[in-house]
């Protein structure tokens, strides 16, 4: 595993721990985020990793402990 975040990801999982996986599956310009790009989300709202810049990561952060509250995925509309 190459990818750092997946790395981390792997090791959250192991100990148990909660963690959302954000990938930017696509983007609209002006968007500095590229698809493939992850983050990892934690529970306290830190973010491990970049999707894009100031715009996304608010979106991303409120919808990621979202899904760690409901424990549900999430795509959001294109």
């Amino acid at each position: 595993m190459s990818d750092p975040q997946l790395a981390e990801a792997a090791a959250l999982e192991r100990r148990g721990e909660p963690f959302v996986l954000a990938t930017v599956v696509w983007r609209r310009a002006p968007s500095s985020g590229h698809v493939g790009s992850k983050a990892l989300v934690m529970p306290d709202g830190s973010m491990l990793g970049w999707l894009g810049g100031a715009c996304a990561q608010p979106a991303v952060r409120s919808e990621a402990l979202s899904a760690l509250a409901d424990g549900r995925s999430r795509l959001p509309p294109g």
